[in-house]
């Protein structure tokens, strides 16, 4: 790990492909609530995936591209919530639940 070249191509490789190929990862979980004086309590199941590709542009530099994508589901049903209403049970705050899309 002296090498810096090294260094650059072990850092690379824990995140995606270094042949170029494009490198999905899938994910599930959870986001909680914790708030002192209550139970943490699920806010959301999720899953997603993210698909990531390393373009080498040169030999010591490369261009990573990626897309994103969350589903946020609910806590219970696990049913996407796109679209609907959710009521924040901390604040009784309501908001319209969007996926999480970025590239």
């Amino acid at each position: 790990m002296n090498d810096p070249q090294k260094r650059l191509e072990n850092f690379l490789r824990t995140t995606g492909d270094l042949s170029g190929r494009v490198s999905p990862q899938w994910w599930r979980g959870v986001y909680m609530g914790v708030v002192p004086g209550h139970q943490p309590t699920i806010l959301f199941r999720l899953e997603g995936c993210e698909m990531k590709r390393l373009v080498r542009r040169g030999p010591r530099e490369c261009e990573i591209q990626y897309r994103l994508f969350t589903s946020f589901n609910d806590p219970v049903t696990n049913e996407p919530l796109s679209g609907k209403r959710w009521r924040n049970p901390f604040t009784s705050q309501e908001v319209i639940v969007e996926p999480n899309i970025g590239s």
